[in-house]
């Protein structure tokens, strides 16, 4: 029997959402991000945060601490530029590097208060943005948009809920082969 390889990544179910769909959600996105973007952006320059550090610290908001090597594969970055992106970060003082205490060897990267209060104050502005754009909607169209995507996000919570907890086995079992291969090159 074939060994298995579970270094490759499972391949993905095709979209079963209409390109049309997809079309109007860019074009609704875009104008979003065009008409309202400007000072979440500044402020981002301001701080000195790229989008590659953002991107991290919603991550680690939203999951908690987590590897370099996971950061690196979520954000699509080389393990290198991940951990030198952790640590601007860590001198930033946005996040820092703590004991895994599932496993000692390793380290988790985890937001500090600093990084928690940058998160919340680019949040609340780009919140503000939103519904000053979002105030230009006749009030009956308004009511309308809410009611629709308040079902469309809570359906996509819990689709991206499931997706995570069936990652985290394939990232274990990953770590694990990755450590008997270590070992094999050792000996």
């Amino acid at each position: 029997m074939p060994e298995m390889d579970y270094t490759r990544p499972v391949p993905r179910p095709r979209p079963r959402t209409s390109p049309d769909l997809a079309d109007r959600f860019q074009r609704l996105m875009s104008l979003l991000m065009r008409t309202g973007a400007g000072d979440s952006l500044s402020m981002m320059q301001e701080s000195g945060v790229s989008f590659a550090q953002m991107i991290t610290l919603y991550m680690l908001h939203a999951r908690g601490g987590q590897s370099v090597s996971s950061i690196a594969q979520r954000t699509k970055l080389s393990l290198p530029t991940a951990s030198q992106m952790i640590d601007r970060m860590v001198r930033g003082g946005l996040v820092s590097r703590t004991e895994n205490p599932e496993d000692r060897r390793s380290r988790l990267v985890a937001m500090t208060a600093k990084g928690q209060k940058l998160l919340a104050e680019l949040h609340g502005q780009r919140h503000r943005e939103l519904a000053t754009t979002l105030g230009m909607l006749p009030p009956d169209l308004a009511e309308r948009f809410a009611s629709v995507l308040e079902p469309v996000a809570e359906h996509l919570e819990k689709a991206m809920a499931e997706r995570m907890a069936g990652e985290a086995p394939r990232a274990e079992r990953r770590a694990k082969l990755a450590a008997i291969d270590r070992k094999r090159q050792r000996s």
